[in-house]
């Protein structure tokens, strides 16, 4: 079916290359800051009818209330040198980035192969972004090591390599930790994976990549990236340890609870040295986030329409290192309360998906290790200032959560009315 555009109709078929290019591009940070490429491509992607929704009128008041107030309180510094123009791109993209999430459409849920694609889709961002650190490993002289604080990323333009900035390894890590947190679900649901008919190329592929990513993640001191990798490794082996004792074989259980013992006592060998470990040792759980999150939030008040952007909240630090404290503490609190509105609204989509039993084991885990690492970030550090990127990542993630469910319900729909006609 072609969507409702007189100027930019493609088929449903085109939807899952395009988007996953669109990710992909979105990853390589070939195209940082230059956001008219991918509003473009958006174009063909969006589903008009699903604009006028409450889901997306609540994101368009939070981009009036985030952008408007910085053009308002910054009109003459942006009125010059294009600062402008960047500024209504960057709110145009906050938008049509989650529509095009929201459109996914060229699926059917509950095919193999379409589970897959989703995957592909996902993972194109995450596999995008590795590749350019890979490309950054092999470009860094040698005596400049990844585990010291931040790396340096170069691509080659007009026949030159271009410096594109540093990039802090906390920022790098939240692409790492949602590569990384893949390998539980490829090792406890290796006949998942199997039953999709992935190759072993594929399959190692996707080890390597979180192999690296865990790997680099540790060595540049993330402590976040091991508790969530636990996390959702203690949560699958729990689930696979339950079905053994439902089939009462309890000699089965105690051997698979061993075997992931020893492989966690070899994990802790490998990564003993590293970055993570050691601050993991020093710190564990405790940090000074919390009294950072409530001096944020009252800041957030006093400051209702904005402009908390420069008052420390500790040392030389001017976030409070929560995602959504971050946004009201500089942008006000409209920006604030129609953000948390926003997510809230799909909080829903994730429910009726994880409790939908029709709807694969492999995609409800798929949409919950990323919907965990997402939120565990959000939670910790200041996403928006930090990476627009991954921003809006997380944007297309809701999106297609929304979608992947809307898509479901049709084809429900469609079905039972079927049935019913025979």
């Amino acid at each position: 079916m072609l969507l409702d555009f007189k100027l930019f109709s493609i088929s449903d078929k085109l939807y899952l290359p395009l988007a996953t290019l669109f990710l992909f591009l979105l990853g390589s940070q070939l195209l940082v800051n230059h956001w008219l490429p991918f509003i473009f491509l958006s174009l063909f992607l969006i589903d008009r009818k699903k604009i006028f929704t409450p889901e997306a009128g609540v994101l368009l008041l939070f981009i009036f209330a985030l952008y408007g107030g910085m053009i308002y309180r910054d009109f003459d510094t942006l009125s010059g040198a294009g600062s402008m123009t960047a500024v209504l791109q960057e709110a145009i993209m906050v938008f049509v980035v989650y529509m095009v999430g929201a459109s996914l459409r060229g699926l059917a849920p509950g095919d193999l192969l379409d589970e897959r694609r989703l995957l592909y889709l996902l993972y194109a961002f995450f596999f995008a972004y590795n590749l350019a650190i890979l490309y950054s490993y092999f470009a860094l002289p040698q005596d400049n090591p990844l585990k010291t604080w931040g790396m340096q990323v170069y691509y080659k333009r007009d026949g030159e390599f271009i410096h594109e900035g540093k990039l802090l390894s906390s920022i790098i890590a939240y692409f790492l930790s949602t590569t990384a947190v893949i390998l539980p679900l490829l090792i406890f649901n290796f006949k998942a994976f199997l039953e999709r008919r992935f190759t072993a190329f594929e399959l190692l592929m996707i080890g390597a990549f979180g192999t690296f990513s865990l790997y680099l993640a540790t060595e540049m001191g993330r402590r976040i990236t091991i508790y969530a990798l636990l996390i959702i490794t203690l949560f699958m082996v729990a689930k696979i340890v339950l079905a053994i004792l439902k089939k009462h074989n309890i000699y089965w259980a105690l051997s698979f609870i061993a075997g992931v013992i020893f492989v966690l006592f070899v994990g802790y060998y490998l990564t003993a040295d590293s970055l993570a470990m050691k601050r993991i040792f020093v710190r564990g759980l405790t940090d000074p986030r919390y009294g950072w999150w409530l001096d944020g939030l009252r800041y957030a008040f006093e400051y209702p329409w904005g402009g908390g952007e420069k008052i420390i909240i500790w040392g030389q630090y001017t976030y409070a290192h929560n995602f959504w404290i971050d946004i009201g503490k500089s942008y006000g609190i409209l920006a604030l309360i129609s953000l948390v509105v926003f997510h809230l609204l799909h909080v829903k989509y994730f429910y009726r998906i994880f409790t939908q039993p029709k709807i694969s084991n492999f995609v409800r885990l798929l949409f919950f290790i990323i919907a965990f690492v997402i939120l565990t970030y959000f939670t910790i550090e200041p996403v928006y200032q930090s990476d627009r990127s991954y921003f809006f990542y997380t944007l297309f993630f809701v999106g297609v959560v929304r979608g992947y469910w809307e898509l479901y319900s049709a084809l429900n729909l469609s079905t039972d009315q079927n049935s019913a006609l025979s």
